[in-house]
């Protein structure tokens, strides 16, 4: 690019070139030589100093034209980019306010998690507890009377459903707002987590952490057991996979988090160039308020490699 220094070496450059096309015939010709009016007055001397001369002058508008665009260019390009610097800037501070809307957006729905979690907890899980108690406390009294194998039978069978139901409550609150995150750690909610969804999924899950791996804050140990949740549904509605590995590692303050399984695997530009794949865009998004990065490895019938690092 040319600044302004350069463009103003060149307007010097183009009128010394001009002076000297303009002076070099006149010291050619006289050279060793005193100047003779007369002579200079002579005909073909004079026409051929004005030809030098109007040919000097086209080349001085030639060259100021020049300068000119240059200049011009110049000044566009400055121009330019001075747009593109505050357009690069406007468009930093409104990815800053998206992010900072993210993560209040995910404050407040861990908030309305825990909420409901505890609901379910509290009231729902307990109220189909009381229930179960009551069936299981009226199948005993009708079984100590005789004809009345039919009703104890369709008893025992609602208790079932009811304990079942109780379970199902229990794991949808624990999806929630993992209580034992809180209690016992990320390594060891990970591993639970791991187990039961494989157990549910039918899915082949290993989960290891290294033995060093040691305590972590509390915000990022949500986001990474999130990032968990949300990586093992998409494995087992979409990859079509049978063996996966969960596998926690730290370096220093730095957290890594790998995902692997032996699925389909996928085009990941085909995903994000269709709007499709909003799970791998919910898991950046929590892993970016964080700070810290995601990458995907995949390609089809190659399963799929999901990497997250936080630091600490």
């Amino acid at each position: 690019m040319l600044n302004r220094i350069d463009a103003h070496l060149v307007a010097l450059r183009a009128v010394f070139a001009c002076l000297l096309t303009i002076a070099w015939p006149l010291g050619a010709h006289f050279q060793g030589e005193y100047i003779d009016l007369a002579r200079f007055s002579e005909p073909t001397l004079w026409d051929r100093y004005n030809a030098y001369i109007s040919v000097a002058l086209v080349l001085l508008v030639l060259q100021t034209a020049l300068i000119t665009g240059l200049l011009l260019q110049s000044a566009r390009r400055r121009r330019a980019e001075r747009e593109m610097r505050e357009n690069q800037k406007m468009l930093e501070a409104s990815n800053r306010q998206i992010s900072e809307l993210f993560g209040r957006l995910i404050a407040a729905q861990e908030a309305e998690r825990s909420r409901i979690a505890r609901d379910l907890h509290d009231d729902v899980s307990q109220r189909v507890a009381a229930l179960s108690l009551s069936m299981g406390s009226l199948k005993r009294k009708l079984a100590n009377k005789a004809g009345n194998s039919d009703e104890v039978g369709e008893l025992s069978a609602m208790q079932r459903d009811a304990v079942a139901l109780a379970e199902g409550v229990r794991n949808v609150s624990h999806d929630l707002h993992p209580s034992t995150l809180q209690h016992a750690g990320l390594v060891t909610a990970l591993g639970e987590f791991c187990g039961q969804f494989g157990r549910l999924h039918s899915l082949a899950i290993t989960f290891s952490a290294a033995p060093d791996f040691g305590h972590i804050d509390g915000t990022a140990a949500l986001c990474l057991y999130r990032v968990v949740q949300e990586a093992l549904h998409n494995v087992a509605k979409h990859a079509q996979a049978r063996d996966v590995t969960v596998s926690l590692t730290r370096s220093g303050d730095v957290v890594h988090l790998s995902i692997v399984d032996d699925g389909k695997g996928f085009h990941l530009a085909g995903k994000r160039g269709h709007g499709e794949g909003l799970g791998l865009i919910s898991i950046d998004e929590r892993v970016r308020v964080m700070g810290g990065q995601m990458a995907v490895d995949t390609r089809p019938g190659g399963g799929t490699r999901l990497s997250v690092s936080i630091q600490q």
